[in-house]
């Protein structure tokens, strides 16, 4: 996004304006889970809202560059602490490393959590060789 949003609590309208000027269009409203998807086109990245009394109380934004493979990756993997932090340094927040096995495959994440911030990095290995990269940044909870 060229500019971020103002943090939690900014109006719906202002949201939705921060998210247009950076390319993103609505594509589509999930009110039985309480959130709007915008899509960016260009960027091919989602980003989800959740509003409350007409102002933000969650977030989350998709990093994923799928078109360019490993370095796409980790570009996302960069590009969502950059995000996060604000290219700062920050102290004070949790790791939370996990490791999953079920029938359909192998999943490896870690969640980093500072404060009302988070980010999601996983990596799940399926049969046939596919893997599925998913580097998200949220704020917020939804409602």
């Amino acid at each position: 996004m060229a500019q971020p949003l103002s943090g939690l609590a900014c109006r719906k309208k202002e949201a939705i304006k921060v998210l247009s000027d950076a390319g993103y269009a609505p594509v589509k409203e999930v009110s039985s889970q309480g959130y709007e998807i915008f899509l960016n086109e260009t960027l091919k990245k989602t980003c989800d809202l959740s509003f409350g009394t007409n102002r933000l109380v969650y977030a989350s934004r998709d990093w994923v560059d799928t078109e360019n493979g490993v370095n796409g990756v980790f570009n996302g993997v960069i590009g969502v602490v950059q995000s996060m932090t604000r290219g700062k340094r920050t102290r004070g927040c949790d790791l939370l490393p996990h490791h999953t096995v079920t029938p359909d495959g192998a999943t490896d994440s870690a969640i980093i959590v500072c404060g009302e911030r988070s980010i999601s990095i996983e990596k799940t290995e399926l049969p046939h060789s596919m893997v599925i990269y998913a580097i998200k940044e949220e704020i917020g909870t939804i409602p």
